[in-house]
């Protein structure tokens, strides 16, 4: 297991080797709700890892992690708004976990009902395969953590929707720090030149593949 993801935790769970052990297969189960709180606390750093953002970003654009519930979020084709989840603290037991929309960027609870228009069914948010908002409402915030956001969208400019996120959120935080608006890799002119340098790079890695395939043959 990479270090990052269990800096700092051995100073806040008691117990920290056996029920790191637990998580790991290595020996008989500890009592639960340790276990979980170790659990919820690696995930909060895993998110954060280059592996990391790249599932939550996959899961982001399949919509697993719900919708903003606001109409004026749609686009011109009635497609729903996409949100993040995210945290309003990093110690645990503090909040549950929060849907966060980076268009309009407020914070709601899981288990708003989705508004219907067009003759859509009425359903609320839910996540991949767990469709209980009340349910999801059970899940601790400091197991995605107040970093996630910030480091999502660094990570991925591309995935800011357009004109958005010039103004950046209090909720936007990574490790602690405040991101702030004027911070380049928020800004449209470099979310452009981000896609045309990642779809030149793609051409080029496509282009050497296939220079070292008819070199091989």
């Amino acid at each position: 297991m990479d270090a990052f993801n269990l800096y700092g935790l051995r100073a806040i769970t008691p117990n920290f080797t056996s029920t790191l052990n637990t998580l790991l297969d290595r020996s008989p189960p500890t009592p639960l709700p340790p276990t979980i709180r170790l659990y919820g606390q690696i995930h909060s750093r895993y998110i954060l890892t280059p592996p990391g953002l790249l599932q939550m970003s996959e899961k982001y654009l399949s919509g697993d992690f719900g919708f903003c519930p606001l109409l004026s979020c749609r686009s011109s084709s009635s497609e729903r708004q996409r949100c993040l989840p995210t945290g309003l603290s990093d110690v645990c037991g503090t909040s549950s976990v929060k849907l966060y929309c980076p268009k309009c960027q407020n914070t709601f609870d899981t288990n708003l009902e989705l508004p219907n228009i067009d003759g859509e069914e009425k359903r609320e948010n839910g996540w991949g395969g767990v469709n209980d908002g009340e349910e999801l409402g059970e899940i601790d915030g400091a197991h995605f953590g107040t970093s996630f956001v910030g480091s999502f969208f660094l990570g991925n400019p591309e995935l800011v929707p357009e004109g958005k996120c010039v103004t950046v959120p209090p909720c936007m935080k990574v490790f602690g720090f405040k991101v702030h608006g004027s911070s380049v890799a928020l800004q449209p002119s470099v979310r452009e030149a981000y896609k045309r340098s990642t779809s030149k790079r793609l051409e080029a890695d496509g282009d050497e593949g296939n220079r070292k395939k008819i070199k091989r043959n």
